[in-house]
């Protein structure tokens, strides 16, 4: 073993306990292990990867998905720590990035996405949605919600039809919205725009999204089992791996795990979690269904982790007591957790306070004074954990009003900042110039040249639509040659040359992968005048892809020729002409980046049109826009067959047949471009002279230029200029680091590669609390569910009433209130102090009834707290 050797490795298994040790050392059957918080089940995991490679399992043979960014990195450091330069082959992914990376390498074989998609967060995803919705009253957060449980709902099941809506409408998750929203005037209205028109807006949704290559994070999973459900795919991806490792198993989706057992199918498989701190319930965790059906699927063998590394012998002692209790009133399931939890530590430890105010002010007041003479000097090490973010600014009020350093995770989320997001949307829409959502969002920083309110009132947008108009087009500077979007196509397709191509290559990572083969055929008034089919010998092996294109390593060394000399002979090819692909975002990009790291540059040809949007705008409501599915419809005579020249050939044909049909709003679409074009010109020079930075410049150059440039209006939108400054800086340093880290480990990238990077990562970020923690000397103010995976040496948990913790309303899951307190009281290490209040205000007349949770740490742990 690398690392730390063999000797090391050794030398870390006499370090584990015997339960530790049974699992690391249990190679031959699947694992279900229950590891309780503190048990040292990360370490666990890496050893017994560890012993997977020194039995001969190959690192890329071996894929440990988590369920956060954070377990993630917290996973790759402990697996490099113990297995040294063979760890980086280890396939190490949250669940969705594993899943975003699927639907782009299989993109072009689902048919209905772009290599190119872009994951949108929540708040540009009700962007969306308000815009399709048209109206104002509706309450956007549960008509996203409706959106996102109808979609994870038909997941598995069949196409949307009324029936399964009406399905849909008796689920739990329909019935908890329901509750949600029947209380109120505005619920009432949304809850009957929805009942209406729920399905219709859902796919409406759905459609925008593919329309404009964006997927939100539900998508991920939708996707990835379509491509699951093709076998081909299928059989591609389970003969990658030979050993799965989930983490975290507890936080599992039901959808996410039939996802799992797919890859996993006949492999061999682990599963690590506390079901105790199941918590998700809401987006279709089930502890119960979880494990019985990963016993049903694998026949795994139990095991357990029972010895707590993390807590003082005290709080060890009163979480024991708080399972043992839930489960004598059935809110804890009895095999759901370990037969015992003991301390590894002889430290008893200082004994957990309660205390009980007269009323809510006096609470904080209480827990101020705790704080300002007793934690002081350890606020980055306290968190204040409550049920709710109402509950978090509630607090955060009281301890800002006495001078307490305090943050809440909303405030200080970095990349969802406006000003910051403003800023990066022009980086989006240079990447993605279909990207309506980032084009609206920066528009507003040109200040008044562009009315967008009249450019997309319904009314207009119906005619660019029927014209076979996007208003991104309006904001390319190739748009108006030849007057019109596709003026140039129809002027090359009539007295010019056109060439068709297509490309495979060893990968979908357009800045790392290599092509491998380029396929062409020139057209002059529509009849094949030349060909074009090379070779090369890529400098990596083609690894799985060969699975995809068919050429092996084998073939391509027999039949492959130099990089240099296919490029250079392909740019001759395509001097002077006007390139067409289907789906060609992707083959530009990898082909730009291939040529880029061989000292080539990608040009000679007058333009670059896609077949894809063509058909997607020409025949918007075909089940999906692959070639194969496009020929059929059209009519083609050379059928696509995933051979490259078969493929250009049909794309030629879907091409040429859907002229005529797109010429038919030529004129109209002149016409419309030549309306805007004097009053866009000036805005799109802006943008031209930012993309040409964008290229040539570092990110923080880019980011900083662009922030001088719209200095003046963001200005007059932000209230405080300093705190907006020092996060900016914050930003600016986060991307520094980042940028630093890229090019040391790919020196030579383009800025737009390393922009692509940047901007993917961005996307897959769920959570920065740690970076937060790390940063700031301040006391966390977080729910339950944000500090899930953290750990801190001091935890307060406020607000113990009933109706506050446990929330207590018609639709409130009991079960997992309860093991949310769990979760909770087990983020300690040192000191637990739990708080309540009597009545709201000395006056109030209505006395509030304790949490009952308390009373499950009282009942078996006598003499344990004490009650202040």
């Amino acid at each position: 073993m690398e690392g730390n050797g063999r000797n090391g490795l050794d030398q870390a298994l006499k370090q584990l306990n015997q339960a530790q040790r049974r699992v690391v050392e249990e190679l031959e059957q699947s694992l279900l292990v229950m590891a309780p918080a503190g048990t040292g089940k990360t370490n666990v995991i890496a050893l017994r990867t560890a012993k997977f490679i020194e039995a001969g399992i190959q690192p890329s043979q071996i894929l440990c998905l988590t369920f956060t960014n954070k377990a993630c990195y917290e996973l790759k450091d402990r697996l490099t720590k113990v297995i040294g330069v063979k760890s980086k082959g280890i396939v190490v992914k949250t669940f969705h990035s594993l899943c975003y990376q699927l639907i782009k390498e299989e993109a072009k074989a689902l048919g209905k996405l772009s290599t190119d998609v872009v994951v949108i967060d929540e708040e540009d995803a009700k962007e969306v949605i308000k815009r399709l919705v048209g109206r104002e009253g509706l309450l956007m957060d549960h008509v996203f919600e409706y959106i996102q449980s109808l979609k994870v709902y038909q997941m598995g099941r069949r196409p949307l039809d009324s029936s399964l809506v009406q399905e849909f409408h008796q689920s739990e998750a329909a019935l908890r919205l329901l509750y949600r929203l029947k209380n109120s005037d505005a619920g009432c209205e949304t809850l009957a725009y929805l009942s209406q028109y729920g399905s219709w807006l859902y796919l409406e949704y759905q459609h925008y999204l593919r329309h404009h290559q964006f997927l939100d994070f539900n998508d991920l999973l939708l996707y990835a089992d379509e491509c699951l459900s093709q076998k081909e795919i299928l059989t591609r991806w389970q003969s990658r791996f030979a050993v799965v490792v989930v983490d975290e198993v507890q936080d599992t989706s039901l959808i996410e795990y039939y996802l799992i057992k797919k890859i996993a199918h006949s492999l061999n498989f682990s599963a690590f979690g506390d079901f105790n701190q199941t918590i998700y319930e809401w987006r279709d965790s089930n502890p119960v269904v979880i494990r019985q059906k990963i016993i049903e699927d694998f026949s795994p063998l139990c095991l357990e982790l029972s010895l707590n590394y993390r807590s003082t012998k005290r709080l060890v002692m009163l979480g024991a007591n708080y399972l043992e209790n839930g489960k004598q009133v059935g809110l804890i399931h009895r095999h759901l957790s370990p037969k015992c939890i003991e301390s590894a530590s002889d430290e008893m430890g200082t004994a957990p306070v309660f205390y009980e105010a007269a009323t809510k002010q006096e609470e904080m007041n209480f827990i101020i004074d705790h704080l300002k003479y007793q934690r002081q000097e350890e606020l980055a090490n306290t968190v204040i954990l409550t049920r709710s973010n109402r509950q978090n600014s509630e607090v955060a009020n009281f301890l800002q009003a006495e001078g307490i350093a305090c943050y809440l995770v909303d405030q200080l989320t970095l990349f969802k900042r406006k000003n910051i997001k403003d800023l990066l949307s022009v980086i989006k829409f240079y990447l993605n110039p279909y990207d309506e959502l980032s084009l609206k969002r920066f528009l507003p920083l040109f200040g008044e040249t562009i009315d967008w309110n009249q450019m997309s009132h319904p009314a207009y947008l119906k005619r660019y639509k029927e014209y076979d108009l996007r208003l991104t087009d309006f904001f390319r500077r190739e748009a108006y040659q030849e007057g019109e979007p596709y003026g140039l196509l129809k002027k090359v397709h009539e007295e010019g040359r056109l060439v068709i191509f297509d490309v495979e290559s060893t990968g979908l990572d357009v800045t790392r992968d290599e092509v491998v083969q380029i396929a062409a055929i020139a057209l002059q008034n529509g009849r094949v005048i030349e060909t074009f089919e090379r070779f090369i010998k890529p400098h990596q092996s083609v690894g799985d892809s060969a699975l995809v294109h068919g050429f092996t390593d084998e073939f391509l060394e027999c039949r492959g020729e130099e990089a240099v000399t296919v490029f250079s002979d392909f740019l001759q090819f395509i001097q002077g002409a006007l390139l067409i692909g289907h789906n060609v975002g992707y083959d530009m990009k990898i082909v730009r980046s291939h040529m880029g790291r061989i000292g080539l540059i990608f040009e000679g040809m007058i333009g670059v049109y896609d077949t894809l949007d063509i058909v997607r705008r020409l025949y918007p409501n075909l089940v999906n826009h692959k070639l194969d599915t496009v020929s059929d419809f059209i009519g083609v005579d050379h059928e696509p067959t995933h051979n490259a020249m078969d493929d250009i050939l049909a794309t030629k044909d879907v091409l040429l047949k859907s002229m005529p049909r797109l010429m038919q709003a030529h004129e109209k679409r002149k016409n419309v471009m030549a309306y805007y074009q004097e009053k866009l010109n000036p805005v799109i020079e802006q943008l031209h002279e930012f993309y040409a930075l964008i290229e040539t410049k570092t990110p923080m150059a880019v980011l900083l230029t662009l922030k001088e440039r719209f200095k003046h209006v963001e200005e007059d939108k932000v209230e405080n200029e300093t705190v907006e400054q020092a996060k900016f800086e914050e930003f600016i340093a986060f991307v520094e680091a980042f940028y630093r880290a890229t090019l040391k480990r790919d020196n030579g990238l383009f800025m737009w590669e390393v922009w692509m990077r940047l901007l993917e990562q961005l996307s897959l970020s769920s959570s920065e609390l740690d970076r937060v923690m790390k940063d700031q000397n301040k006391l966390a103010v977080i729910t339950v569910h944000q500090s899930k995976g953290l750990e801190f040496d001091h935890v307060i948990i406020p607000f113990l009433n009933k109706g506050m913790f446990p929330l207590d309303f018609q639709g409130t899951n009991q079960e997992e209130e309860c093991r949310l307190f769990y979760v909770a009281m087990t983020r300690a290490k040192k000191t637990l102090l739990l708080t309540r209040h009597v009545k709201e205000h000395s006056t109030s007349k209505r006395e509030k009834e304790r949490s009952p949770f308390i009373d499950y740490l009282y009942t078996m742990a006598e003499g344990q707290m004490n009650n202040r």
